[in-house]
């Protein structure tokens, strides 16, 4: 990773295990799917399995500057079994352009939605920190995954010499 990267030490596990690979899809377990959505700047997509205490990390998506209804013919490409659709706070909320909020759109598209709770973004850093040993990834369908995560950083203050504790909002935040 960079320099201030959050997840180089748990990505050097990872690599070091065999836990980025050629992971086989099941097509008899779901498929769990969890959203960052983002219109001016990408939205990001990951789809999971659970096998056993693994979390299969089988396949990555981002884009930017669709609307829902391109993500479901993305979704219902893939083929997947789904279980739930993870969305964030701001996919609750009402807008302007449309009388339905982001989840609605998904529901009525004919997929099951859960509410991820907001928390601050140091604690969610931590959380995958927390559940990195359970992770394994699909190394060819989620390329662009594992490169957000090892240029994922922290901003760096040239005035104080000093790394800050907020990551720096480029290409690799959205995953």
């Amino acid at each position: 990773g960079v320099l201030g990267s959050f997840y180089t030490k748990q990505l050097k596990e990872t690599y070091d295990e065999g836990r980025i690979c050629t992971l086989p899809i099941d097509k008899l377990i779901p498929v769990d799917v969890w959203f960052d959505l983002g219109m001016t700047d990408s939205t990001a997509i990951v789809f999971k399995q659970v096998v056993g205490k693994e979390w299969h990390i089988i396949d990555a998506h981002e884009e930017n500057g669709q609307d829902v209804s391109h993500y479901c013919r993305i979704l219902k490409d893939k083929g997947y079994m789904y279980r739930y659709l993870y969305l964030p706070h701001d996919a609750f909320a009402r807008r302007m352009e449309s009388s339905h909020t982001i989840a609605e759109q998904f529901e009525d598209a004919g997929f099951a939605i859960k509410r991820v709770p907001e928390i601050s973004i140091e604690n969610g850093i931590q959380q995958v920190r927390r559940i990195f040993p359970y992770l394994w990834f699909d190394k060819d369908r989620c390329k662009q995954l594992l490169n957000a995560l090892q240029n994922y950083h922290r901003e760096y203050d040239e005035v104080a010499k000093v790394f800050k504790k907020t990551p720096k909002h480029d290409w690799s935040s959205h995953f």
